[in-house]
């Protein structure tokens, strides 16, 4: 109780409460979905060792693309620093009203992130040789039939964070980013070696990961 008293007292009238836009993910069979409301992302992925999967994608009624790739991610602007970042997509600050589309090990070298408005209507089917696919929401995981079509779509729902004064997003990123690039420029002056040099810059991309994962 001593330690709550004293947390509370040391951010009384230093903090900000901020709302966060989250997303639904639906189909037609009611109560198939176990957690339909997503934080960070909604991720299509392909289950267990089976090949990659294809997704077509219906963006406000219209066909986008078909993405042949191991999986996608729909992601928020507060979820583009979790698994979103980790695939190669891209940073975005967490107020901007957008849905990120980022496929997983995509088998093409010409399908790159999308970024598109968060009033968005998204449809996806999944074909999979298996007959399965992988859904994940915010990391809870269950395995459907690629008979299912998913609906995404923007929430109703909003979930309040809290923000210490004087912490703010990108000033924290590139601090981050400074530091680690002073430290590889040591490691590759004094090793001489490319090897150190790609295993840094993972464990930058590693701590972001897990520094911005925020779980609702």
């Amino acid at each position: 109780k001593r330690n709550i008293f004293t947390c509370r007292t040391g951010i009384t009238n230093n903090y900000t409460i901020e709302q966060r836009r989250m997303l639904e993910v639906s189909c037609q069979q009611d109560g198939k979905i176990a957690s339909p409301y997503a934080l960070n992302e909604i991720a299509v992925l392909k289950s267990g060792l089976s090949s990659m999967i294809a997704v077509d994608v219906t963006l406000n009624g219209e066909f986008l693309h078909n993405y042949k790739a191991d999986g996608l991610l729909i992601a928020t602007p507060t979820g583009s620093t979790a698994y979103n970042l980790s695939v190669g997509g891209p940073l975005l600050d967490p107020h901007v009203s957008a849905i990120i589309l980022t496929p997983v090990a995509t088998h093409s070298l010409n399908i790159r992130p999308l970024v598109v408005l968060d009033d968005s209507k998204i449809d996806i089917k999944i074909s999979s040789r298996n007959g399965n696919f992988l859904l994940s929401v915010d990391g809870r995981s269950q395995v459907l039939n690629h008979d299912i079509q998913l609906h995404v779509e923007r929430s109703q729902r909003t979930i309040k964070l809290v923000r210490i004064q004087g912490l703010r997003f990108f000033s924290f990123q590139v601090n981050v980013y400074e530091f680690v690039l002073m430290r590889i420029n040591v490691v590759n002056q004094v090793l001489d070696c490319d090897f150190y040099l790609h295993i840094v810059r993972l464990l930058f991309f590693l701590l972001l990961n897990i520094q911005f994962r925020t779980e609702p």
